[in-house]
């Protein structure tokens, strides 16, 4: 016994398999949808937003190849084997719900595959930017029969059924759906089955949040003079490491604690004898030994309290007079002078 398999549109029939149509090839098709598209991929599921922005890098990006798009099988292209073409598409372009691909034509074994219904639908491979978050081109698209993406149409629509003229409107379906998923983005889940003027007045209300956040987010790229979260991202990774920056934190500390304690032996505060103890003190609190510094006596006397002999007299002079004063504010022995006058 013949059976007959019907569908019913709130309550009316709309399809039968009596008035099915010969399958046909389609000479174009919806790549990616505008909005949300939510995928699975290895049993994980995700979803992206695409935009009209989107849409024209994607357009940007084929057409700077200055070569067709590869629809193959199964993804075989990216396995890097042997990978057949199923067809060709020569041109990506926009209409009002999302990007289209223009066939340049189907091999012959595709067109019976989807004719026979053994292929029906297909898969892109889309590439992101670096966030993860924005589509930037389309590496190939296959023909598959376990797209990651939900709710992709079959490319050789199984089953092409004439719609009976009394059946209402299929846009009325699509406005629901979308309008659930509106809800749904907002993180309004509860009033995402309701049309109440208290749905939309929350909804509203997220909306008005998100464009302040939003405003605050360009005002915050602009202060940093970054044109998307992508510059940004850049900018931070370009900054020097942690490691790099405790390096060059150490190497400031040294910096200032070498120059108070130069400060200590011009205010003739310091001897040699005390360089080490008071480079240490400094590099581990600087605060605390220009305080300590400020109430320390002069314990190297002035030049002119200096006994004017020279430790020289029997050997070669090397050193001036100057540094010889230098020498004995510093605290150093006559031996210490000697020596360095030796080398």
């Amino acid at each position: 016994m013949k059976t007959e398999r019907i569908a019913f549109f709130n309550g009316l029939e709309c399809f039968s398999e009596n008035k099915r149509q010969a399958r046909e090839l389609p000479s174009e098709f919806m790549i990616i949808r505008f909005g949300i598209n939510k995928y699975t991929k290895d049993g994980h599921q995700d979803e992206f937003n695409f935009t009209q922005n989107d849409a024209d890098a994607v357009i940007t990006e084929f057409e700077s190849r200055g070569r067709d798009l590869v629809i193959d099988y199964e993804h075989q292209t990216l396995r890097g084997s042997q990978a057949p073409a199923a067809g060709w598409i020569k041109r990506l372009f926009k209409k009002d719900d999302g990007l289209y691909g223009e066939l340049k034509y189907w091999t012959e074994q595709a067109a019976e595959y989807l004719k026979k219904g053994e292929y029906r639908y297909f898969s892109p491979v889309i590439q992101f930017s670096r966030r993860g978050k924005t589509v930037t081109a389309i590496h190939s698209v296959a023909l598959t029969n376990h797209p990651a993406m939900h709710f992709n149409p079959a490319l050789a629509a199984d089953d092409s059924l004439e719609v009976d003229p009394s059946c209402p409107p299929s846009n009325i379906n699509e406005t629901e759906f979308q309008m659930k998923r509106i809800f749904e983005l907002l993180g309004l889940q509860e009033f995402s089955d309701k049309t109440s003027p208290e749905a939309l007045s929350k909804a509203a209300d997220k909306v008005a949040e998100l464009c302040r956040l939003a405003e605050e987010g360009g005002n915050f790229l602009n202060k940093h003079a970054c044109k998307s979260f992508d510059d940004l991202e850049a900018k931070i990774s370009s900054l020097p490491s942690e490691e790099t920056l405790k390096a060059l934190e150490l190497e400031i500390t040294k910096r200032d604690a070498e120059s108070a304690v130069a400060v200590g032996f011009s205010d003739g505060k310091l001897q040699e004898s005390l360089r080490e103890w008071a480079r240490g003190f400094a590099e581990k609190d600087l605060a605390g030994f220009k305080s300590w510094l400020e109430k320390a006596p002069v314990i190297v006397p002035l030049n002119s309290n200096i006994e004017q002999r020279n430790p020289l007299d029997d050997t070669e002079a090397k050193l001036s007079e100057t540094e010889l004063k230098i020498m004995r504010l510093l605290g150093l022995s006559d031996e210490k002078i000697k020596e360095i006058n030796s080398k």
